[in-house]
């Protein structure tokens, strides 16, 4: 690949404009190349130096072609991890900023991509698996991926488009517990600070493993996993609406309010003072636009549910009507 060639497929992959094989030929290219990533990082350099892109600007532009395109502050991070040494080199790719040196003949290397508090981003794995992450989540994985397994980790929520491979089952570790597929499409939240793990099927099949138990999920079902009791739930849902997210969209079909602000309270970082009475056991239907301000969803919130909320001290108290 020439020089005029990588910058064309990188300015694309900044503006949000490459599709799953360019982003794949780039990926491949600087993931194997120290030349081709040294490229990669003055490029992102030079197109930040013309692209600071309001908020209003992002939002803009997401409204107009659908798609996520905000510069994320997403932090790919190469880890180095060797049996032989106790250095550990860590390699920022997106950033540019790197560590290095010898750390002995067996290496491990890692691949990290986490979104912040309020971002989502979408990225093509090395099989051409398209993932997106929501708010708040790290997907991790090895350099041994479509080489000799295809396993990701991941902490947060996440939708998967996997493709097909039938020799190389896709695995999503879930730290006690595991999805996996040969290629479909689904979601799964697993955030650390709720008490559930939820999967929706919306194409193909998925068997998500447990300590216990074992379970076979088809399209139009979801499986909600206790953590706490370990009791696991399968039900016939729209499973459509637990990947709105990735268009924008908030869409919960039944949800109580305790849930909902754990949800947010996962998404957006903040802290909710909330002691359900009246309304604990009482379910919702909440249909939001992720891409407003949390005040804006609380009010939009209030209108469908009885609460009232006041934000004090750095946290969002809640009461109810």
């Amino acid at each position: 690949m020439d020089k005029d060639s990588l910058k064309r497929l990188a300015f694309l992959y900044f503006e949000g404009k490459s599709d799953r094989s360019s982003e794949k030929e780039l990926y491949d290219r600087i993931s194997t190349s120290e030349q081709a990533r040294a490229e990669y990082d003055a490029l992102e350099e030079e197109w930040k130096a013309g692209n600071i892109p309001t908020v209003a600007q992002r939002q803009s532009f997401e409204a107009m072609t659908g798609r996520i395109v905000a510069r994320r502050r997403m932090r790919i991070l190469r880890i180095c991890l060797s049996s032989a040494a106790a250095a550990i080199a860590v390699l920022l790719v997106v950033t540019g900023i790197r560590s290095g040196g010898d750390t002995g003949s067996r290496q491990l290397y890692l691949t990290t991509v986490s979104t912040g508090y309020g971002e989502k981003t979408r990225l093509i794995l090395p099989d051409s698996t398209e993932v997106w992450l929501h708010a708040a989540t790290t997907l991790t994985y090895s350099d041994s991926f479509n080489r000799e397994d295809r396993k990701v980790s991941l902490s947060g929520e996440a939708f998967f488009d996997v493709t097909h491979d039938e020799d190389l089952p896709f695995i999503v570790e879930l730290g006690g517990s595991s999805i996996t597929v040969k290629g479909t499409r689904f979601d799964v939240a697993a955030y650390s600070s709720e008490e559930d793990i939820t999967a929706a099927l919306l194409e193909g099949s998925i068997i998500f493993r447990s300590e216990n138990a074992i379970v076979d999920l088809h399209p139009g079902e979801v499986l909600t996993y206790d953590l706490k009791d370990e009791s696991i739930l399968r039900s016939q849902a729209d499973v459509d609406s637990y990947a709105a997210w990735i268009n924008g969209k908030l869409d919960y079909p039944e949800v109580t309010l305790d849930k909902l602000l754990d949800r947010l309270s996962s998404i957006y970082g903040v802290d909710f003072v909330y002691f359900p009475e009246k309304y604990r056991e009482k379910k919702f239907r909440i249909i939001l636009n992720g891409d407003e301000s949390l005040s804006d969803l609380l009010e939009a919130i209030s209108f469908v549910a009885p609460m009232e909320y006041e934000m004090k001290d750095g946290k969002i108290y809640i009461k109810e009507r």
